[in-house]
Order: structure tokens, then sequence, then C-alpha cells
């Protein structure tokens, strides 16, 4: 079994005057993400538990930021159209 995945993290702060823009994310791609394994975070979980059932797992990408504002509806579709070329890709 192969299993595929990847993420986008951002906790928005509604009142926050900063917006969010791409430069403001951290992103790991593929065996990048690894460096995940056996931690507490969404990815380690997924990676852990793959590896536990003998599951062939391909990650695409792991993109994070710290609390800040909301991007611009511009700025986030076109981080979207970004990372969802990179998991065309994979």
């Amino acid at each position: 079994m192969r299993c595929i995945t990847g993420g986008i993290m951002h906790e928005t702060h509604t009142l926050s005057p900063v917006i969010t823009t791409e430069t403001d994310y951290g992103t790991r791609r593929g065996h990048e993400v690894l460096i995940y394994a056996a931690t507490n975070h969404s990815a380690g979980g997924v990676i852990d538990e793959c590896r536990n059932r003998g599951i062939e797992l391909v990650h695409t990408l792991q993109t994070k930021t710290v609390t800040s504002g909301p991007p611009t509806q511009a700025e986030f579709e076109r981080m979207v159209a970004k990372r969802a070329s990179l998991i065309g890709r994979a």
C-alpha cells in the first residue's frame, strides 16, 4: 500500500495586524519531512504509523508558520496553487 501526504499549517490570529506572506513559511519537501518522525507533530504521527503498518509513504511537503494575521486572498491562492503544483509532481 502507498500513502501520499502533505500539509500546510497556519494558526491565524484575526486580530493581528501582521499579514502572512509566503516568505513567512518554512517548507520541507520529500525526504526532508522525515525530520518529524518520532516527534509530537502531525507529520510525525503519519510517518510513524506508516512505518508501523508497512505502508510506503510519499510525503510531498510540509509547510508551516507561526501565529500571525491572515494572508490576503490573493496571497492565499498563490500559496495553495504553488503547493498544489508541488504535490502534482510527487
